[in-house]
């Protein structure tokens, strides 16, 4: 607790960017564009994973790493906005004054510099990726003007994986995997999930739960050097979620998901879910205006 108590008073002087100094470093992994079968090819999913369907990815660029509480909260202190849930005075979900207990559990572990962020929307998400993109001399990829964002495709700035490049990604290229680790069966020291015996799975081979994030570097990378992407916290993409999207015929190369809708897709399972939500073809969704004690956002970037 007095860990946490410094982390308050730094905030509250406006000296917490110089304690937290990890900063975003463009060290992303390149992922390599290819044809793969999006989708539930285990046979064990939910309909809306399905039908199975070929689908072309142009390479670009993912972070080998969720965002960190460190790189987030030194954006919220430069521009005075998008608070996390938990850090904002007005918000009931507040860690010690909201009348809701959502955060209130992880207590000094949501000022861990080191752990991925959470609390924040997809709003959230795209500020920080336009705000980044400018801090870097880059142009943001998203037009924002009150409640409408529009995204520019071939902006250079950073901005959210599509649900195709993220899946292509988790399966380490396009492989026919279950988990964004490359493998098909998972323990504790593969991905961050609830498995205790309620939500027993015969594809993860211990019974535990953590019940809590881990530093955004702690399991082991797949073989394309990419951290957590099953298990940790739930990853905002860019697409809006449609439940029958896999569906609709001629699908373009490097999709882009329905051109409207009403909630945005999550990815990868989180240390408050089961190893169900955590595989590779799982969908999660989300208005963008909603934030989860165990969701945060990885960011990408075109291949210039």
């Amino acid at each position: 607790m007095k860990c946490l108590g410094r982390y308050i008073l730094l905030l509250f002087w406006g000296l917490l960017p110089a304690y937290l100094t990890a900063q975003v470093a463009d060290s992303f992994v390149l992922v390599p564009g290819g044809a793969y079968i999006m989708g539930d090819q285990f046979g064990e999913g939910s309909q809306d994973e399905l039908p199975l369907h070929q689908v072309k990815v142009r390479s670009f660029y993912l972070s080998p790493y969720e965002l960190t509480t460190g790189e987030y909260l030194r954006f919220v202190e430069t521009t005075h906005a998008n608070y996390p849930a938990w850090l904002d005075q007005n918000s009931p979900y507040h860690y010690r004054t909201g009348a809701k207990d959502y955060y209130r559990a992880l207590d000094s572990i949501l000022f861990d510099s080191q752990r991925p962020i959470v609390g924040i929307t997809w709003k959230n998400a795209v500020a920080y990726c336009n705000w980044l993109s400018t801090e870097h001399g880059l142009s943001p990829a998203y037009q924002m003007n009150s409640d409408t964002i529009v995204w520019t495709p071939g902006a250079n700035g950073y901005r959210l994986p599509t649900e195709a490049e993220w899946e292509y990604a988790a399966r380490e290229g396009g492989k026919k995997v279950r988990f964004g680790t490359g493998r098909d069966s998972v323990g504790s020291r593969d991905i961050n999930v609830d498995a205790r015996a309620a939500f027993a799975r015969a594809y993860v081979v211990d019974s535990f739960h953590r019940d809590y994030t881990l530093p955004v570097r702690t399991l082991q990378p797949n073989a394309l050097g990419l951290y957590h992407m099953s298990g940790n916290v739930w990853e905002w993409c860019q697409d809006w979620y449609a439940a029958d999207y896999y569906g609709q015929a001629n699908q373009p190369a490097s999709p882009r998901g329905p051109t409207a809708g009403t909630q945005k897709v999550l990815r990868g399972g989180s240390w408050y879910f089961d190893g169900y939500h955590a595989r590779c073809s799982n969908r999660h969704h989300a208005r963008p205006g909603q934030h989860f004690h165990a969701a945060g956002v990885r960011l990408a970037r075109n291949r210039a």
